[in-house]
């Protein structure tokens, strides 16, 4: 008889029971899903990763790499491998691609479609760009490196180098790199590698991001650089053999024309995307580890008010059932198949949607291009899951009944006395109170008299409301931080950066005729801030010359906290914001700057620039000469373009005096597609928040009316129409939605301003503002679905039997 009752329970009140499965599925899905992505995606980087054997370490020589280098590095015990290759850049028509060169063990490809080249003039291509039989005529800049210039495509390809859609820049052309293609070593015709690959002994600490596989290759750079003054001199011997007999003296100075160096990079710097994929992964998991947890309280919150008020509802089929003699065990546990089985089928679905659906999209989201991701039901998540769910709506279900169970049968199968009216406050000022209609004095009436059920609706309204608009925020606080940095703060069209340093204008002159204009002459280069007990952080030092009107008319700085104009001097030097944060310092101030030959300055901290992209510290040209005792020299100059920028890049670069272009508006790209994948996580966040209001508000709506059907039956004896008595219910809920509304906006600053701070790294400060039209499209969704849920809901107000309700409690 029970379990007919609860069948036949779960029928009549199909839409409640269908929307606390609807809050359970949707909570359980976001927190699944986000919280999986992550796992996912790295063990599919992971496992391609491993599956070519992506190189951790490449090794570069300014005389080249021989045979004998690779050996050297290949017996390192830190080292597992190593590898000579050869690539160039070159042009295809008027873009920049790459030429590498196919390797035997490192640096293995994703074939997608097609076969491996079977002689010189085939080639595997790139297939975001290419198709199988497509020809490629391909130019050499400088030099003739290459035997074969034209190229049949037989095969697609994946390359592990080129995680992202961006792949980086180029030294030729107009400075981007568009493309790449692999083909026969055989191709190149080099006397010596153009780079050595190397994978580090890394054991099982294969996890890309890891401290242990960063610690393991560290180990193999530390070894390495060990052995590169060896092998650096051994090359410039190796060069000098076709001169001995020589006399001794035209020996040195060939040898002293010579300059042997080793340049090691890691996946940071080889890898496209690399470093901007494992801040979006940090990023995910800051909002995996924040956002979720209020989805779950929401959904714990009303769940629980579902349960407790439906038991207080149906106090009188208790009562029934005790004065048959039910026992108490038997009457919860008829309450328990409902609320249990509503709550597992949630968990089940929402587990299974939530972690198929969401890590896909994420994955799509995210600016790699890795093999597609596979699914994995991770049990143990589950099960977790699973206990929380049902253990809480167990005790919630368990304690409701036992509540109203300690009461007699007979107590039981009468209603709930009505709380009697009070005094509100409105109505002792009698300017507000004597101007309002009758309804509305009943409506404000009633809010005041049951404050449980208002405050559930208001936590739920505000709750909503804050996780749609935080949505929002964080969206202000991410986008545009590229047109402050490139646009506001540093005002140049171009970086250019010289091959060999220069003293004066008269010597770039030559260069930049016709091409851009009003350059300022700067050195730049990389220091290490250095403090006890603070990790070193690598910041760009720029110093310009002694010219403050156009240092000041392209680099705008302001201070951190009062935006007042800042004045580059002598006195000391101007840091950005995020230095200042994380070495604790402040204007008047001491910091530690560490230079690349080990020598460290004291340095006066005179000012704190607001910053938003990278990390930068400003010396004037006499405070460096004091402080190191040596004339400044300059590497590099900003301008303005006179030329198309496009024609600007191609046209410097094509210049042997320049070394590279950095286009503003290139910087300004890269800086937001370093966050575009971050925002569509954002947006999915919106449309998940989105839908857990809706079932909210439907679940809330939805109660309300099951718990006032004689009242609203008693209206509609009195005459009210059908109109009218939906006015009267709904401007109740109405005026709690308005209010939870704003209450959600009060909460969403303190959220927002926390969570800023866990999104940030130590090179990007993103924006503290939330705009105007965040706060109008988080209040206008919750507000339209409050609306939707009165005319989904009238249909069942207008179906309310008179009779039936009014003589329920006989």
């Amino acid at each position: 008889m029970l379990l007919k009752n609860t069948i036949k329970k779960i029928r009549k009140s199909f839409g409640r029971y269908i929307s606390l499965m609807m809050i359970i599925l949707i909570g359980v899905a976001f927190y699944a899903g986000i919280k999986e992505s992550i796992p996912d995606m790295k063990e599919v980087q992971t496992d391609y990763y491993q599956e070519t054997n992506l190189m951790d370490i490449k090794v570069q020589g300014s005389l080249g790499l021989t045979d004998a280098d690779v050996e050297a590095i290949r017996n390192l015990p830190e080292v597992e491998d190593a590898e000579g290759s050869y690539s160039k850049f070159v042009m295809e028509e008027d873009h920049v691609i790459k030429v590498h060169a196919l390797t035997d063990e490192i640096n293995g490809v994703d074939l997608i479609e097609g076969a491996y080249p079977e002689d010189d003039s085939s080639c595997l291509a790139d297939a975001n760009t290419y198709h199988v039989g497509d020809v490629i005529t391909v130019r050499e800049v400088e030099g003739e490196n290459l035997k074969v210039h034209e190229f049949t495509v037989t095969g697609t390809i994946r390359s592990p180098l080129y995680t992202g859609t961006d792949y980086g820049d180029a030294d030729i052309g107009n400075g981007s790199l568009t493309s790449y293609i692999f083909v026969p070593e055989t191709v190149f015709d080099y006397d010596t590698y153009t780079e050595i690959y190397v994978t580090a002994n890394k054991g099982d600490n294969n996890v890309p991001y890891s401290s242990a596989y960063n610690e393991a290759v560290n180990d193999a750079v530390q070894a390495i650089e060990g052995i590169s003054s060896e092998r650096e001199e051994a090359r410039i011997d190796e060069l000098l053999e076709p001169y001995q007999g020589y006399p001794e003296e035209v020996v040195e100075e060939i040898r002293s024309g010579l300059t042997s160096d080793w340049y090691l990079f890691d996946r940071d710097d080889v890898v496209t995307m690399y470093t901007t994929t494992g801040h979006e992964y940090n990023q995910l998991t800051t909002l995996s580890n924040v956002i979720p947890v209020f989805f779950i309280i929401i959904v714990v919150l009303m769940t629980s008010n579902t349960m407790s008020r439906m038991i207080v509802e149906e106090r009188s089929e208790m009562g029934t059932f005790a004065s048959l003699g039910i026992t108490n065990k038997r009457i919860i546990f008829n309450y328990l198949v409902y609320v249990l089985s509503s709550t597992i089928l949630g968990t089940v679905f929402g587990y299974l949607l939530g972690s198929i659906i969401i890590p896909q999209l994420i994955y799509i989201c995210f600016p790699i291009d890795v093999p597609a991701l596979s699914y994995h039901f991770r049990l143990d998540y589950f099960c977790i899951y699973l206990l929380v769910t049902v253990t809480v709506m167990f005790l919630v279900t368990v304690y409701s009944c036992h509540r109203e169970l300690k009461n007699k049968p007979a107590n039981l199968l009468r209603p709930v006395s009505p709380k009697s009216g009070k005094t509100i406050l409105l109505e002792r000022i009698g300017f507000i109170w004597n101007h309002l209609s009758f309804s509305w004095k009943i409506t404000l009436r009633n809010i005041f008299r049951y404050k449980k059920r208002v405050f559930m609706t208001l936590i739920g309204t505000a709750g909503c409301t804050m996780l749609i608009m935080i949505g929002f925020a964080v969206q202000d606080s991410i986008n545009g931080v590229g047109e402050k940095q490139f646009r506001e703060i540093h005002r140049y069209d171009n970086l250019v950066v010289l091959n060999q340093n220069v003293t004066n204008h008269e010597e770039v002159e030559p260069i930049i005729d016709g091409i851009v204009t009003n350059e300022l002459l700067l050195n730049q280069s990389y220091y290490d801030v250095i403090k006890d007990g603070v990790d070193d952080l690598s910041v760009t030092v720029l110093i310009p010359e002694d010219d403050s009107t156009k240092f000041e008319h392209y680099f705008d700085l302001e201070d951190n906290e009062t935006k007042d104009d800042l004045t580059l001097t002598d006195d000391g030097v101007i840091i950005s914001n995020k230095i200042a944060d994380l070495f604790s310092v402040q204007a008047g101030d001491t910091i530690s700057l560490r230079d690349s030959n080990d020598t460290v300055y004291q340095v006066k901290v005179s000012g704190v620039a607001l910053n938003y992209v990278s990390n930068y510290i400003y010396i004037s040209k006499g405070l460096y000469e004091s402080l190191t005792g040596d004339e400044l020299t300059f590497n590099s100059f900003v301008s303005e373009d006179v030329l198309d920028e496009e024609e600007v890049s191609t046209e410097l670069l094509n210049q042997d005096e320049v070394l590279s272009v950095n286009l503003a508006s290139t910087l300004l790209a890269k800086s937001n597609g370093g966050i575009e994948g971050l925002n569509y996580i954002i947006a999915l966040l919106v449309i998940i928040s989105c839908l857990l209001c809706f079932a909210v508000l439907y679940n809330l709506t939805s109660i309300n009316i099951s718990e006032r059907t004689r009242e609203i039956a008693t209206l509609k004896v009195l005459g009210f129409k059908d109109l009218e008595t939906n006015e009267y219910i709904y401007r109740e809920t109405l005026v709690t939605v308005f209010v939870g509304i704003l209450l959600g906006f009060c909460m969403t600053p303190f959220l927002h301003a926390y969570l800023i701070d866990l999104l940030e790294n130590e090179t990007v400060t993103f924006l503290r503002t939330i705009q105007v039209t965040s706060f109008v499209w988080a209040g206008l969704l919750t507000l339209v679905f409050a609306i939707l849920m009165q005319i989904i809901t009238f249909f069942k107000l207008k179906r309310i039997n008179m009779i039936e309700s009014l003589k329920s409690v006989e």
